[in-house]
């Protein structure tokens, strides 16, 4: 292979790796805006919980309450 030919085959693979690369930053601006308006829904949904309570706790601290016991019983029976 030529100089010029390797040149060619280099610029070629520079070219397709910009665009890879602008296509990837497209990508990673849209996942960021979903993450954005994801996190805004779900700061929605903890401010609905907490308004209203079950036995004397409000429903977000009851929820993390039962997903932090069921983490534990999970990981748990993991270890075994």
């Amino acid at each position: 292979m030529q100089a010029s030919e390797r040149e060619y085959a280099y610029f070629e693979k520079m070219l397709e790796l910009v665009y890879e690369n602008e296509g990837l930053k497209r990508q990673n601006e849209e996942l960021k805006t979903e993450n954005r308006t994801l996190n805004a829904k779900l700061e929605k949904a903890y401010d609905f919980m907490r308004q209203f309570t079950i036995n004397g706790m409000n429903m977000l601290e009851q929820f993390l309450r039962s997903i932090g016991e069921w983490v534990q019983q999970n990981v748990a029976g993991l270890s075994r």
